[in-house]
Order: structure tokens, then C-alpha cells, then sequence
């Protein structure tokens, strides 16, 4: 446990100095992305809501740090995950990029049915926990990149995932024009997931579509089981609509 808080305060460490040594013009995105789903999964069982959600994205990034908090909730406007994740940029020349990041925290909302003086109440509880994440990305042409993405976690609650190992093999296919102004974009990865003690294989695959200059899209990921022992459905998919900002300011340092 210790060793996750001090993977995850030296990443803050890091990139607040590279923050402070940044050149007097640099460059700030913003980016912030609000979703609606019908059905709210997440690629550790576990954490999956199995209702429509609402999805709020937001990150801050210069040219080596970025913040990237992640807000979901369901429907009727309870807490379901809260993310805040640190990234930073190692590596960022040519055609290779090498990032660490840590989930400092990751907060997962469950209900919970109580005996409360012979009445039976529904409350809400709070899991916690602490990552540790590294990404090797690749970029193979303008508009394709091939990577690894490895993650690794730590539960702090007996009743619910203690250990996460989390290994995927990714690939991005984007601005695939399909007709004039409309496009699309695939990112299907294979993974291996371990859970506590139990494991499994699957393939995952995101579809969007999107119109040049315009900030609707619509998406479906889907999630194939290939051999698991881990308890959660063999096939899971969605439909999600997406509007998205971003934003680009120069910063000048005195």
C-alpha cells in the first residue's frame, strides 16, 4: 500500500517542478468532455454501474504534465466514480511517447443495504483507492498509433477489489474520413485483467463518430470476455453521445 502513495506523491513531485521550469511561452489545453450513456461499465467489473450514466472529463495539460480528473454519475445524479489522475510526460520526441501516471485517488460509489433498528436502509459508501499507471505509445502513421498501457492497483476496503493488475495492448485509428465532413475513429485493444485472485482476457473496441468542427459525437464501446474467471458478464456494450470543448492558451511568464 505504502509503496503506491509514494509512487503516486512522487508523480505530483515531478510534474509540479517540471511545472516551475516550464519555458517563459508555453503552451495550456484545456479540454473538458460531458457524456451521456446508457449504460454506465467499466473494464474492471467491479466498478461498473450497469445503468445509464452522466460522464464529466476534463484535462489540463502543458507539454509534459497533465491533470486528468474524471467525474461519472448515474442518472438520478448519485456518485458513481471519481478519478483524479496525474500524467506525466517522460518521453515526447519523434514518433515515441512514454508517460507515468498515478490515480491519486480513485473513488468508487456503492450502495449498500443496513439493518437499522429492524429497518432495512440503503446507504452509500465510498472505496478507495491508489494507482500507479505507465503508457508506451508509438505513433506508426498520421493517423494510427500502436502502445502498451500497464496499471496497477491498491484497494484500501476488504469488500470490494484489493489488487489490480491491469496489462492492454492498444491501437488508435483516427480521422478515418468516411464521407465529406463525417469521420471515424476505432481504438480496440487487447487486455489481460487480474482482480484479487482471479483473472481473464478480453477484447475491447470503441467506435466513434464524429462531424468535422462539431462538438457532438456518437460512440459505443464494446467488451468481450475470452477466457475469465473473474465474476462479471462475458459481453458487455454501450451507446454514448458526447459534447466536447477544448481550448488553447498561451502562457507568458514574467
Amino acid at each position: 500500500m505504502l509503496r503506491f502513495i509514494i509512487i503516486g506523491y512522487f508523480v505530483v513531485f515531478v510534474c509540479s517542478d517540471q511545472l516551475r521550469a516550464q519555458p517563459k511561452d508555453s503552451t495550456l489545453s484545456i479540454k473538458s468532455i460531458l457524456t451521456v450513456t446508457n449504460n454506465g461499465f467499466a473494464i474492471v467489473p467491479a466498478f461498473s454501474l450497469g445503468n445509464p450514466a452522466f460522464l464529466f472529463d476534463l484535462a489540463i495539460a502543458n507539454r509534459k504534465f497533465s491533470f486528468e480528473p474524471q467525474f461519472r454519475y448515474s442518472l438520478d445524479g448519485k456518485p458513481w466514480i471519481f478519478n483524479f489522475n496525474f500524467r506525466y510526460k517522460l518521453l515526447n520526441k519523434g514518433r515515441t511517447q512514454l508517460a507515468i501516471g498515478s490515480y491519486l485517488p480513485a473513488l468508487n460509489f456503492v450502495e449498500k443495504k443496513i439493518d437499522l433498528n429492524g429497518v432495512v436502509q440503503e446507504i452509500q459508501i465510498v472505496r478507495r483507492f491508489v494507482s500507479g499507471e505507465l503508457l508506451i505509445n508509438h505513433r506508426i502513421t498520421k493517423n494510427s498509433t500502436a502502445g502498451i498501457y500497464y496499471l496497477q492497483g491498491r484497494g484500501f476496503q476488504s469488500d470490494g477489489p484489493r489488487n489490480i493488475s491491469y496489462l492492454a495492448l492498444r491501437a488508435s485509428f483516427f480521422k478515418i474520413k468516411l464521407y465529406k465532413t463525417l469521420y471515424a475513429e476505432f481504438n480496440p485493444q487487447l487486455y489481460y485483467l487480474i482482480v484479487n485472485e482471479d483473472s481473464g482476457v478480453y477484447v475491447n473496441e470503441t467506435i466513434r463518430i464524429s462531424i468535422k468542427n462539431f462538438p457532438i459525437s456518437i460512440s459505443s464501446t464494446i467488451n468481450k470476455a475470452i477466457q475469465s474467471k473473474i465474476p462479471a458478464r462475458d459481453f458487455d456494450w454501450n451507446l454514448s453521445v458526447s459534447y466536447s470543448i477544448s481550448r488553447e492558451y498561451l502562457m507568458n511568464k514574467q
